[in-house]
């Protein structure tokens, strides 16, 4: 019996040796395919739409995918605004379009997925799903603009500027570019004392720099917390019930020295009197 036994535990060791490297393939077959399909995703995070226009979600992939858009990265999991599969467009491309995304002015959050049953090396193991990231789009109000005029071929915008939670409180904003540019970012801090500004130098964070390479432009995700003293104070503000602004004051230069654009913004934390 121990004779029969030991060529049965060598195919049972062979068997599962198979399936263990099987498995390895498919995963870095499928991760391959969804790093390709991340990098080609149209529009860009943090771009923005006119309400009522269309939008298109593409990508290049060379396994089927799908896009679901929600109103909160939450809710992607069961898509609340729009969701389908992108069909072939030529050349490679692969799209959905939706006019449900941009139905509401507001940030909608959409991302791409697919499974990897249609990845080759996965054939015969059970399917699982691959997510790219997170990615925002704007929905302005017919007519309104984020951008700040420029000179020449330069302008820029701020996207999605926003307080952080109460609990690690900062700002969160990106400044786009419509062409190569780099600048510096200032920031001062006003807390409002009987709907008043006070200046409030001790919690003016550094100067941010940033830096758009690109020659077709692009956005420069930010996120501004306070830290140190600084954060005690502001937590300190916050449980009194003080309302702290947070001025953000951008000056980049294009790819000609004299293209210079100035921009400003303001962000609230808390909301107290």
């Amino acid at each position: 019996m121990v004779a029969l036994a030991l060529p049965l535990m060598g195919a049972s060791t062979s068997s599962a040796s198979e399936q263990s490297s099987q498995g390895e393939a498919c995963g870095h077959a499928a991760t391959r395919d969804l790093a390709t399909l991340e990098a080609s995703l149209i529009p860009a995070d943090g771009e923005s739409v006119q309400q009522g226009a269309a939008v298109t979600f593409a990508g290049s992939s060379q396994i089927p995918f799908s896009i679901a858009v929600a109103s909160s990265p939450q809710a992607l999991k069961a898509p609340d605004v729009d969701s389908g599969t992108a069909t072939s467009q030529g050349e490679g491309d692969d799209a959905f379009a939706s006019t449900k995304a941009s139905a509401k002015v507001r940030t909608v959050y959409w991302q791409a997925f697919f499974s990897d049953a249609s990845v080759p090396a996965c054939a015969g193991i059970e399917p699982q799903i691959f997510l790219t990231g997170v990615h925002e789009l704007e929905v302005l109000a017919p007519g309104s603009v984020l951008e700040t005029p420029g000179t020449g071929a330069l302008s820029i915008a701020f996207l999605s500027a926003k307080a952080l939670a109460k609990a690690h409180p900062g700002v969160s904003y990106r400044v786009s570019c419509s062409t190569t540019c780099s600048g510096t970012v200032h920031y001062s801090v006003d807390v409002l004392h009987k709907g008043r500004p006070h200046e409030a130098p001790a919690l003016d964070p550094y100067p941010t720099a940033i830096s758009v390479p690109e020659p077709s432009g692009g956005s420069v995700p930010i996120t501004l917390p306070f830290r140190g003293p600084a954060l005690r104070v502001v937590h300190r503000l916050l449980r009194e019930h003080k309302t702290i602004e947070v001025h953000i004051s951008v000056a980049l230069a294009g790819a000609s020295s004299t293209t210079v654009d100035k921009g400003h913004t303001t962000v609230r934390l808390g909301g107290g009197r």
